[in-house]
């Protein structure tokens, strides 16, 4: 599948749209042998039939149209790089030179691309991808000649990308991540759910919600890998945009933060005011926020929707809100602080249900948090169709949240309910 050349791909698509090697060939200016070598290649390396071939044509077998069905996206994203590139620069000779550009770029030139930007080294890259530095360099001389202008530059801190540069990795990255799951779907069609899924993780959904649904579903597909990516969730953002990660688990940002993704609600749950078991106030039955105020916090950054939320509240009373911050997002930060000091923290009881569980940390009897609620749930890209192991991850989320938080399944939470009937 990593060895599959683009060239090979726009001749299975031709043949599919056309019916025939022959008229594929002509399509693409290539020869009929050509078109047939490329298929049949293709065809060995998946160890799958993706035509049938009669006296009146070919047409695709099932596997064939859902290896099709990716292969098509993943080429789409190649001529959508193309289109922004000619739409966002204004020099006449990129506008001149990219024209064509998604049928002449090779998938050697764009690992070489994605590789140097990522490793911001030539040499490394030469290390990552198995090519030479010479071979690397001239893929990129190659590109400059495609595009109309260099797409790696070289500055004091390293490599960087131009506006096109930056454009044509988004999209190459998207369309190997189409590739990778192409053979997803040929496993998951044949009865084994396997690949590997990527998630960003926020902080909420690590300690219970994504363990729990990883851990049932590790048992149950044993072939299936997970990659849990955990980072402020702008990073994590991008990563999902570009296709380095295949979905974000954990507080959702209503309305969404990009319009090229998609939020589904798993369950909505509040915030609370916590604090190390041995903490006097622990002890007291009624608490207000005017009492917390001067109280040491423990905090995530401004920007983030706890801290939001948290300012929010004590404006919402008219107080003005704690200026003894510590600023910390890490929750074994946050956890050792407060064991260590009678700091408070407010935090979503999920984060700390071991905590509580334990008698480590406790929550305190406070009024007024009843409006603190926040959506959580997932986001995935709305241009994607997701691989059979997020739609089965997505599945295991909505089960263990509804264990979890004990409430029926509402219409909104069912976006993926048509989809999700197909994973295995």
């Amino acid at each position: 599948m990593d060895s599959l050349r683009f060239r090979a791909l726009w001749a299975l698509t031709a043949a599919a749209d056309h019916g025939s090697t022959n008229q594929a060939a002509r399509a693409l200016n290539l020869t009929q042998p050509a078109v047939s070598h490329a298929i049949k290649m293709i065809e060995e390396q998946l160890g799958i039939q993706l035509f049938n071939r009669r006296s009146k044509g070919m047409v695709l077998t099932d596997l064939g149209e859902i290896f099709s069905k990716r292969v098509r996206q993943a080429l789409s994203h190649l001529l959508a790089a193309e289109n922004e590139i000619a739409r966002t620069t204004t020099l006449p000779a990129i506008k001149e030179n990219v024209r064509g550009l998604h049928r002449r770029v090779t998938r050697q030139q764009l690992i070489t691309l994605v590789s140097v930007t990522e490793r911001r080294s030539v040499q490394y890259a030469s290390k990552e991808t198995g090519y030479s530095q010479s071979v690397i360099w001239h893929a990129l001389r190659e590109l400059r000649s495609m595009v109309g202008e260099a797409l790696v530059e070289h500055r004091p801190s390293g490599i960087s990308l131009s506006a096109s540069g930056e454009i044509l990795v988004r999209y190459a990255k998207l369309a190997f991540a189409e590739l990778r799951h192409a053979h997803d779907d040929i496993a998951a069609f044949q009865g084994n759910l396997s690949g590997r899924v990527v998630i960003g993780a926020l902080p909420l959904s690590r300690t219970i919600l994504l363990p729990r649904a990883i851990a049932h579903m590790a048992q149950r597909f044993p072939n299936l890998e997970f990659t849990l990516v955990d980072g402020p969730y702008n990073t994590l953002l991008s990563a999902l945009r570009c296709g380095d990660i295949d979905i974000i688990v954990g507080a959702l940002r209503t309305p969404a933060s990009a319009d090229d993704v998609i939020e589904e609600v798993l369950f909505r749950e509040p915030l609370s005011i916590a604090a190390d078991i041995h903490n006097p106030l622990v002890q007291r039955k009624a608490l207000t926020l005017a009492e917390l105020a001067d109280q040491q916090w423990i905090m995530p950054i401004r920007g983030t929707p706890t801290r939001s939320i948290f300012e929010a509240l004590f404006v919402k009373q008219g107080l003005k809100p704690p200026k003894k911050i510590i600023e910390c997002s890490s929750l074994i930060a946050t956890r050792a602080l407060l064991l260590e000091s009678n700091y408070l923290t407010f935090i979503s009881r999920s984060q700390i249900h071991y905590e509580e569980h334990f008698s480590i940390l406790a929550a305190l009897n406070v009024e007024g948090l009843a409006d603190t609620e926040r959506p959580i749930g997932v986001t995935t890209r709305a241009d994607a169709s997701v691989s059979p192991g997020v739609r089965e991850l997505i599945r295991q989320l909505h089960t263990v949240s509804r264990k979890l938080y004990q409430r029926p399944r509402t219409m909104n939470d069912g976006a993926h309910d048509e989809a999700l009937q197909d994973a295995v």
